[in-house]
């Protein structure tokens, strides 16, 4: 997927206020803002806002194994085809 096709809302977990802003990981799961950590959404709360089925869904980022976007997991998982999995 196309980084530029989706939007990540980072939040302040204590104040629930809007912190910033991210497109996710490359094609290759890096950073799209740092070479290595700790990247800016360690400790955030992340809401996936548009660009995935998975909508909408928010987690705590806590942090960056092997140095690699904390969002790419969401590439590397698809959300599985409810018409195949009823």
């Amino acid at each position: 997927m196309d980084q530029h096709e989706r939007l990540f809302l980072m939040t302040d977990p204590a104040t629930r206020k809007l912190v910033g802003m991210c497109t996710g990981p490359d094609s290759e799961g890096k950073c799209p803002r740092a070479a290595e950590p700790p990247f800016d959404c360690i400790g955030l709360r992340v809401i996936l806002s548009e660009g995935r089925d998975a909508d909408g869904l928010p987690f705590t980022v806590t942090a960056a194994p092997d140095g690699r976007c904390p969002f790419a997991w969401i590439d590397e998982h698809p959300p599985e085809d409810a018409a195949t999995h009823p």
